[in-house]
């Protein structure tokens, strides 16, 4: 078996060209939820310190405090 074989078949290989599909869902979630809030808050603010996930592979907030206001000027 070559070496361009083994590194196509290989589990990290896999599991790297899977990753954005794995993603989608994630990130249509996301879209939906910030775009909906557009219409209906007045302003999103950091209410803290982000704490970032610890992950070399995924980038991530392990918390992200916010405070939204709803009133509308």
């Amino acid at each position: 078996m070559s070496a361009a074989t083994r590194s196509t078949t290989s589990p990290s290989a896999t599991a790297c060209t899977a990753a954005p599909a794995r993603a989608w869902p994630a990130r249509l979630e996301a879209h939906a939820v910030l775009g909906a809030l557009v219409w209906r808050v007045s302003s999103i603010e950091l209410a803290g310190e982000p704490v970032r996930k610890l992950n070399n592979v995924i980038w991530g907030m392990a918390s992200l405090p916010v405070t939204v206001r709803t009133e509308r000027q």
